[in-house]
């Protein structure tokens, strides 16, 4: 009896650790990023990335497990290995100590938003020696270390939201933000898009955003390739454009 029962209990553990390595935790920033990552209706979680994924795991028959934190916490949970992968990540040096990177999986355009009515002539501004005189706002986290003493960056806020309200209060001058996701956040709020204009972001307004794999996750090379295979994969068939477009219109990077 105490043989069958060691038997049953050794059977149960390599299945439950079978299962448990066809698990992939994935830790979305709480704070969503259209149209990388949203909410549906329901509460769901949906965007280009959320789909990328899913396709990439279902083909490999990986049950994707969402988790949704703060930024901050995510990053800290994927060094500790309490996580596999955080999406929407651009490169910085030190996050390579913790994390593999994927390829790049998107690109955006980062640019310097302002309030026409404040700064009719930003629109000519093209160095990074035209803001040093001004207040530049950023989101607390977010990476800006290519920026390193070009200029001061504020990054007294926690969301992009709060973010672009700073700045229709006239607390910052400037907001560094992807020109996708601004106009993913305010594309029926036409009095937001005809007052606030943009410029490209001096030095750096093509940013590249990867995936990180924790180097504490089991088969973490492994759950590197996945995503790098599966994602040249949907490239070459053309998956990747279908559900670009589905979240992404012109309008999300060439407006007003």
């Amino acid at each position: 009896m105490k043989y069958l029962i060691c038997l049953l209990l050794l059977i149960f553990t390599q299945i439950s650790s079978a299962d448990s390595s066809k698990v992939i935790r994935v830790c979305w920033e709480s704070e969503m990023k259209p149209p990388f990552l949203m909410r549906s209706a329901r509460g769901e979680l949906k965007g280009i990335i959320v789909d990328l994924l899913n396709k990439i795991f279902i083909t490999e028959a990986i049950h994707v497990k969402n988790l949704v934190y703060p930024w901050k916490r995510c990053l800290l949970d994927l060094e500790r290995g309490n996580v596999d992968i955080v999406p929407n990540a651009s490169f910085k040096l030190s996050r390579s100590k913790f994390a593999h990177y994927s390829k790049p999986i998107y690109t955006t355009n980062l640019s310097f938003f302002y309030l026409k009515s404040r700064f009719p002539n930003a629109a000519k501004f093209s160095n990074i020696e035209q803001f040093k005189a001004y207040v530049v706002g950023g989101i607390s986290g977010f990476n800006y270390s290519f920026y390193k003493d070009d200029i001061t960056i504020d990054t007294g806020v926690h969301s992009r939201r709060g973010l672009i309200h700073k700045l229709i209060k006239h607390r910052i001058d400037f907001a560094i933000l992807q020109r996708e996701v601004f106009f993913s956040m305010y594309i029926n709020n036409i009095k937001y898009i005809k007052n606030i204009g943009y410029v490209k972001a001096p030095k750096k307004h093509i940013k590249n955003y990867h995936i990180l794999v924790s180097k504490k996750s089991n088969n973490s090379i492994k759950i590197l390739n996945i995503i790098n295979d599966g994602f040249s994969r949907l490239q070459k068939s053309g998956e990747y454009k279908i559900i670009y477009n589905q979240y992404v219109t012109n309008n999300s990077i060439n407006c007003c």
